[in-house]
C-alpha cells in the first residue's frame, strides 16, 4: 500500500515540476447568472479567481495587453457582490477573453478574499 501513495505523490510531483498546474490561485466556474460588464456590455463570467477571470464568449476589441475597468457580478452561493475593478487582457482567443485584475479597492478586495476562502474551505472538506 505505501508503494501505491509513494508512487501517486512522484505522479503529482512530477506533474507539477512539469508545469501541468500553473495556476497561482483557486479558480471557481459560476453559474450562468454571473456575468462581467466591460465597455457597456455584458459577457458570461466562466470562472474566476482572486487575480483574474475568464469571460466567454467574448466578441469585444480589446487586445491582448490591453487594460480596461470592469464589473464582476457574483451571485453564487451565500455571496452576492460586484467587483469594480482594473484588469488587463492576459489573452483572447477562442476561448474567450482571459484578463488579470490589476487594481481593486481595500474593500472590494475583503470580499473577493471571503469569497475564495469559503471556496477554498469547501474544496478542502469535499475532496
Amino acid at each position: 500500500m505505501s508503494d501505491t501513495l509513494l508512487d501517486r505523490l512522484k505522479r503529482l510531483l512530477l506533474r507539477k515540476a512539469e508545469g501541468a498546474d500553473r495556476r497561482q490561485a483557486l479558480r471557481v466556474d459560476t453559474p450562468a447568472h454571473c456575468f462581467v460588464v466591460i465597455e457597456g456590455r455584458q459577457y458570461p463570467l466562466r470562472n474566476w479567481s482572486a487575480i483574474g477571470f475568464l469571460a466567454s464568449p467574448y466578441e469585444g476589441e480589446l487586445a491582448e495587453n490591453g487594460t480596461f475597468e470592469v464589473a464582476i457580478s457574483v451571485r453564487q452561493d451565500v455571496f452576492d457582490f460586484i467587483v469594480d475593478a482594473r484588469a488587463i487582457v492576459v489573452r483572447k482567443d477562442a476561448a474567450g477573453l482571459a484578463a488579470k485584475i490589476v487594481s481593486v479597492a481595500p474593500e472590494v478586495m475583503r470580499q473577493i478574499e471571503a469569497y475564495f476562502s469559503h471556496h477554498a474551505l469547501w474544496v478542502k472538506v469535499n475532496r
